[in-house]
């Protein structure tokens, strides 16, 4: 898009170039770690939600 005819306002062009220098400025293998130790928590639970509901321990 022709940066002179773009709908874009000034505060919205600058809140992009924001989130662009926060995503560059991401620390992708801290991300992947935490990310990991969610799905691991989230597996966790549903296991042992899914044992008390069928009546197991929640080992």
């Amino acid at each position: 898009m022709n940066a002179r005819n773009s709908i874009t306002s000034e505060d919205e062009k600058l809140a992009n170039k924001q989130l662009k220098n926060q995503w560059d400025n991401t620390d992708w293998n801290e991300v992947e770690k935490l990310v990991n130790r969610l799905q691991i928590r989230i597996t966790k639970a549903v296991k042992i939600t899914a044992a008390r509901f069928n009546g197991l321990s929640n080992t």
